[in-house]
């Protein structure tokens, strides 16, 4: 991380500053024409702002005694990440998209509900907002504990979790997810431990997560990150089984 010291944001915020967000919508057509029928373009913002600052910038513990000590600095970076996403929002605006995320790889225990409030759910619902009349639904990558966010995310105006991380790794199951947000399409990432377990615990959790969804319409099972590299040859087999077994529709 490259800010350390209160006079390291004078650097970032002058980086920020100098910063300005232009149109390609020619590689966003190039994308989706290349995946045609086989895909979906993943279209993303940049983190919003305190995700931003403590994964990319500053990291955890200075973050905290900055919030503190130098809340000024802080927030003075954080209002032009606002900017720079209120660019990247009015483009995002023109182009059509199945969907759009935040990449913020949101955990409880590393933000808590107080900064959530202030520094993500605003940018959340404000291209909510912006996207509603053409129905793009927002999403946000929740890949970490989010039980002690559950009021915050409900109220945010996003319609999709992507790289949901249902139990054993995380908190917030499947079935958890949809009784307290009934319009919201759940992305779940497979969870990595998981992959190291035997083929029958592999195919028995991964029925558990369909039977959970049901026939909702609204869940995907994503293969997104962290597969042990010696184990896909196992785990994927017996997730598709499942998958198969459980919609009775897969052709090999």
């Amino acid at each position: 991380h490259y800010v350390k010291e209160p006079e390291d944001y004078e650097i970032l915020l002058a980086y920020l500053r100098d910063t300005s967000v232009h149109e390609a919508f020619d590689n966003v057509a190039e994308v989706t024409a290349r995946l045609g029928e086989d895909g979906l373009p993943h279209c993303a913002v940049a983190r919003s702002p305190y995700q931003q600052l403590w994964i990319q910038w500053v990291g955890p513990e200075d973050l905290s005694w900055h919030l503190i000590e130098h809340l000024e600095l802080v927030d003075a970076c954080a209002d032009e990440m606002g900017r720079i996403l209120r660019e990247m929002f009015a483009l995002v605006r023109q182009v059509d998209v199945p969907y759009v995320v935040f990449p913020d790889n949101i955990t409880a225990p590393m933000i808590g509900p107080v900064y959530f409030r202030k520094y993500c759910q605003p940018y959340y619902r404000e291209l909510a907002e912006m996207l509603a009349d053409r129905d793009i639904p927002v999403f946000v990558h929740t890949d970490g504990d989010l039980k002690a966010l559950w009021d915050e995310l409900g109220a945010s105006g996003i319609r999709g979790l992507d790289s949901l991380s249902p139990p054993p790794d995380n908190d917030t199951s499947v079935a958890d997810a949809l009784r307290l947000w009934p319009e919201m399409r759940l992305l779940i990432n497979y969870p990595s431990s998981i992959h190291l377990a035997s083929p029958e615990t592999i195919y028995q959790k991964t029925r558990q997560f369909l039977e959970e969804g049901g026939h909702s319409h609204r869940l995907q099972i994503q293969i997104s990150e962290n597969v042990p590299k010696d184990r896909w040859r196992i785990s994927f087999p017996e997730i598709t089984r499942a998958i198969a077994d459980f919609t009775g529709e897969y052709k090999p």
